[in-house]
């Protein structure tokens, strides 16, 4: 609540953005909803100039509180990052959250079987299918013959690569990468979401979890 406060001020959007945005939260009483708009109020008719004031200054400000906000929305401020994506105030501080904050994902290993999750998938004119994939075990290289293990569809892929940030073809993709995988399908709806990619030889005999 504190990060998109001062996110909103310092992009000069309405309180009532905000505001209609906040409307859809549960576990909210009167007094809490009161107390959460007059301190948006505040914020807006503060002196203080929020397109260059400092994350010091920003903090200082009392209805800026963690505890304030931890009390009246019941969200742990333990640790709150003040961010704003336009003027790039603890866009670092949000990079080293993550590294700290989230666990990295759990694998068995580069030279396991290989067990991709599909999220995603897009139609190219001249290429096919493009399905999108997190690596979760094993290498996938082009040239090796996959299995889709929901749908059964097999395919033998042309070119594997990564998101930097537009497709960037790789040598393999290998366990802790997303990326994607461009094969032979041309059926957008054999590619499922939450389906499992392994190898059609020597691949994995369970699927990921939850498809």
């Amino acid at each position: 609540m504190m990060a998109t406060a001062a996110a909103f001020a310092q992009e000069q959007r309405p309180w009532e953005e905000l505001w209609s945005q906040l409307s859809t939260a549960e576990d909210m009483d009167s007094e809490g909803w009161e107390d959460t708009y007059e301190m948006l109020t505040d914020l807006e008719e503060s002196p203080l100039d929020i397109n260059t004031a400092t994350r010091e200054q920003l903090e200082q400000l009392p209805f800026l509180s963690s505890q304030q906000v931890e009390d009246i929305l019941a969200i742990p401020m333990d640790e709150p990052l003040l961010v704003s994506a336009k003027t790039g105030v603890g866009c670092p501080d949000v990079l080293e959250a993550i590294v700290k904050r989230i666990p990295p994902p759990k694998t068995q290993g580069t030279d396991a079987p290989l067990r991709a999750l599909v999220f995603d998938s897009v139609f190219d004119e001249f290429r096919g299918v493009i399905t999108y994939v997190r690596i979760v075990d094993g290498t996938v290289k082009p040239g090796t013959t996959v299995k889709f293990m929901g749908s059964g569809v097999t395919t033998t892929l042309h070119e594997v690569g990564i998101f930097s940030p537009t497709k960037k073809p790789t040598e393999k993709l290998e366990a802790g990468q997303v990326g994607y995988l461009v094969g032979t399908v041309k059926d957008p709806a054999d590619i499922k979401i939450g389906d499992t990619v392994t190898t059609a030889k020597l691949g994995a005999e369970e699927p990921l979890p939850g498809f």
